[in-house]
């Protein structure tokens, strides 16, 4: 659980999982433009996430998409 409150202490993880939260299923190139971040940042961020299970990559052919994981649904 501490590991939970360390990733969330950044302000920048906080925002990027408030946009998963408001719109579930956003490709890196979305979620990049809507937090006015480089990609590389975006991707180091949502790596930390989804090492806490705090966001989820689903990759659809050619296509990635991200989403929030919450409560026991996972944000299904």
């Amino acid at each position: 659980m501490d590991e939970v409150f360390k990733v969330l202490a950044d302000p920048s993880r906080r925002r990027l999982l408030d946009s998963l939260n408001a719109r579930n299923g956003q490709t890196l190139r979305e979620l990049c433009a809507g937090l006015d971040m480089a990609r590389q940042s975006v991707s180091k961020h949502l790596a930390v996430l989804e090492a806490v299970q705090g966001a989820a990559h689903h990759r659809d052919g050619s296509a990635g998409s991200r989403r929030s994981r919450k409560g026991p649904d996972h944000g299904r």
